[in-house]
């Protein structure tokens, strides 16, 4: 049984992250349900909202049900969305063929996934997403998209300073380097952020202040599927 603290972490998890992506852009409905609820977190009536926005994410909601159903949790369950968009050892539980049945659900269609596959957020943006929109996506939608590790350099009044990864192609091979941002106070979404604070990055909003374990995780995880990626360069 989960407490209901934890669920409600992984709520606000899942919003954050959720905030600036595709869907809640094409769908500005759902951008401001999740504004409403992290405005606003201990109301009743933007707790459901957020819920029912989240569960109508065409890719998100099937994986994070995936990965709940898979090891007894709930799909908001804290541990469940650091799963996809971070990385635990929850990732690991899950069975192949249970995973590509969900993502062939997703797209209404068969999808090839790499071995060892994992539902994780940066493994499905690096190896399914080329498949399912014909190599057409520009590296720098990729850069925008990933979930990045970035580590705080300069905290001024409107914009924070953060040395972040950056994807580049390099005679066919997708690597990971660094590149300072500035990042608008508007779309840090954590609060207390210290010089060193390593942060998760996804669509240009600072979504998570990381421990060191997790950013080993991010890091392992974001590493592994780099040989399996079909990315061309610009």
């Amino acid at each position: 049984m989960e407490k209901g603290g934890e669920k409600m972490k992984g709520l606000v998890m899942a919003a954050r992250f959720s905030l600036g992506c595709n869907e809640a852009a094409l769908f500005p409905e759902r951008g401001q349900a999740l504004l409403r609820f992290l405005e606003n977190p201990q109301d009743i009536t933007t707790i459901k909202q957020a819920e029912e926005t989240l569960g109508q994410f065409k890719i998100l909601f099937p994986y994070l049900s995936l990965i709940g159903r898979i090891n007894g949790l709930e799909p908001f369950s804290q541990e469940v969305v650091e799963a996809y968009f971070i990385g635990n050892k929850l990732l690991r539980n899950v069975p192949i063929v249970e995973t590509r049945r969900v993502v062939n659900q997703i797209y209404s269609q068969e999808v090839s996934l790499v071995p060892d596959f994992v539902p994780h957020h940066n493994w499905h943006l690096l190896t399914v997403l080329p498949q399912t929109q014909g190599m057409s996506i520009p590296l720098s939608l990729f850069n925008f998209c990933m979930v990045k590790l970035g580590k705080i350099q300069a905290i001024h009044q409107d914009k924070v300073t953060v040395r972040a990864w950056k994807l580049s192609v390099t005679k066919g091979k997708l690597n990971i380097g660094w590149i300072d941002e500035s990042i608008p106070r508007d779309t840090i979404l954590i609060d207390e952020l210290e010089l060193g604070d390593k942060v998760a990055i996804h669509w240009r909003y600072i979504c998570e202040k990381l421990s060191s374990k997790q950013a080993q995780h991010l890091e392992e995880y974001t590493h592994q599927v780099l040989g399996y990626a079909k990315i061309r360069g610009e």
